[in-house]
């Protein structure tokens, strides 16, 4: 029976990104190189343990070239502080602080990421919820269609573009359109 040594397992998504950091000249070339090669295939970060996310990262591998999975939020944590990542499907079942500890921790290390949360219970407050918090998508487990999940992640990509552009638009008009209906104007003139 042979032992198994730390040097028998397989690599961390961490330390799978410290190598190709250090195949790279400089930290801004690997942002550089990433955010080229995202442009139509998103990177995508799994941050869960259950057997659902092991069978999204079966399938999501077929798709797209990076799909890391992360089963703890320390490993996602240093996953997000190393790598730009396009996309995170979170399940809510990963242990963490607050209703969604997960989308917390993506939105503070990567806010320029999009979200999609995966959960066991269909709950249509709390998917309300975290699209509020700033999801791009909530999918129940049990009946999560995984041939349909390469298309949620590039839609959810896609969102994510849209609302960043919008958010950029909006800041730079000197017309704000109230949620009430009724236009604001703001003269940064007069302040």
């Amino acid at each position: 029976m042979r032992a198994l040594t730390t040097s028998s397992l397989p690599p961390s998504p961490a330390e799978l990104v410290r190598k190709k950091r250090s195949s790279l000249r400089f930290a801004s070339d690997l942002r550089t190189h990433e955010k080229e090669n995202s442009k139509d295939s998103p990177s995508v970060l799994l941050i869960g343990s259950s057997p659902s996310m092991l069978a999204a990262q079966e399938v999501l591998l077929g798709t797209f070239p990076v799909v890391l999975l992360s089963t703890s939020l320390a490993d996602a944590s240093e996953v997000l502080e190393e790598t730009m990542v396009d996309v995170c499907l979170i399940d809510m079942e990963v242990e963490g602080e607050g209703v969604f500890p997960g989308l917390d921790l993506v939105r503070k290390i990567a806010p320029e990421a999009a979200t999609i949360l995966l959960s066991s219970v269909k709950n249509e407050d709390m998917a309300l919820a975290a699209i509020a918090k700033g999801a791009q998508d909530y999918l129940n487990k049990g009946n999560l269609d995984y041939d349909a999940l390469p298309s949620k992640v590039k839609h959810a990509r896609e969102r994510k573009n849209k609302e960043e552009l919008l958010g950029k638009l909006a800041s730079s008009m000197p017309y704000k359109l109230c949620l009430t209906g009724v236009i604001s104007v703001h003269d940064s003139s007069h302040r």
